[in-house]
């Protein structure tokens, strides 16, 4: 058993030491409780990562990409150091990088994996002061995804990951009723058109900083407000018909035309199976790791081009660094 919070350690050393994180905990050369001490080591100094930093090609010299699962799959094997990392990182970054213990590969492994790269967006579009979109989404590459902040972060504050979601049970989250931080919505795109649009739509968002999505619904237009996180599935907010559907299912019984017991869909979101199939086809995620990957490497290319990430990482390098 590991702690979950591994995969948000993960993503912060992304976010503060950008593609040298990737190379040195990919390093074929290196035990994985060398690569630690070296990212540790890099966080105390306030190592600045360069532009590009191409992980070290495996000894049989093949070009096999080592994924953030298979990184973080390491990360577990040494919890001493991967604990001290985590220490530090807390302390860059003034908020609580722990969670509930859960096996590599379980439900609850993967869905702080959704956390965890969703959390990196969402402090970029606070940095940002303003929508952001990136390529991606959990459910694949042909979709995009636009984070909407509620506040502003300054550089190297970061939001803290309990506050984005409620925890109903290890492999569930859920949209805080009072409402979160960030707001994420997503779309499906034609096959390729990812980068392309999630590009335009920031250059919008630069000129109007504002996002209007438009009505929930389950048409291919439509954008959709992710509601919720589970294994294999994103919960999406409910039009007014997919509500009336699942009223239907689980209390039809009316008097005088209204129905004696309202569902509330906050207090018990909607399941799975209550959801009809148009629903579920947008909300499935047909491959987990694969999902992660869509959403990190958009996240990771627009974080490459971000004045306010960098600043935001300097910031929090600095932070308690000796001189």
């Amino acid at each position: 058993m590991i702690e979950v919070g591994l995969w948000f350690a993960y993503q912060a050393c992304k976010w503060l030491l950008g593609p040298v994180a990737e190379r040195v905990l990919a390093d074929y050369q290196q035990s994985a409780a060398d690569r630690i001490e070296d990212i540790i080591d890099r966080l105390m100094r306030g190592d600045a990562a360069p532009a590009k930093v191409p992980p070290t090609p495996p000894p049989d010299g093949g070009d096999v990409a080592v994924t953030d699962k298979e990184i973080v799959a390491a990360l577990a094997e040494h919890p001493q150091q991967a604990a001290e990392l985590r220490r530090v990182l807390e302390g860059k970054l003034g908020v609580p990088l722990g969670g509930s213990e859960a096996a590599v590969g379980s439900d609850a492994w993967f869905v702080s994996a959704y956390e965890a790269v969703l959390w990196r967006a969402a402090c970029t579009a606070g940095w940002e002061d303003r929508p952001i979109a990136v390529a991606g989404a959990l459910q694949g590459p042909d979709w995009v995804t636009v984070c909407v902040p509620h506040r502003h972060l300054e550089a190297g504050q970061v939001i803290d990951p309990a506050t984005m979601w409620r925890t109903l049970a290890a492999q569930d989250r859920r949209r805080p009723v009072g409402g979160p931080p960030v707001d994420f919505f997503v779309r499906r795109v034609e096959h390729g058109q990812a980068a392309t649009e999630a590009a335009e739509l920031n250059k919008e968002f630069i000129k109007t900083r504002r996002f209007v999505p438009g009505p929930a619904g389950p048409s291919k237009e439509a954008w959709h407000r992710v509601d919720g996180l589970n294994r294999g599935w994103v919960l999406l907010q409910a039009d007014d018909a997919l509500r009336e559907h699942i009223q239907e299912l689980r209390s039809p019984a009316q008097w005088e035309g209204r129905y004696m017991f309202p569902v509330n869909l906050d207090a018990t979101p909607p399941k799975w199976e209550e959801c009809p199939e148009e629903w579920q086809l947008l909300m499935d995620i047909p491959d987990s790791a694969a999902g992660i990957k869509a959403l990190s490497d958009g996240v990771d290319a627009y974080a490459a081009d971000s004045e306010a990430v960098v600043a935001a990482a300097r910031a929090a390098l600095d932070r308690g660094r000796p001189g």
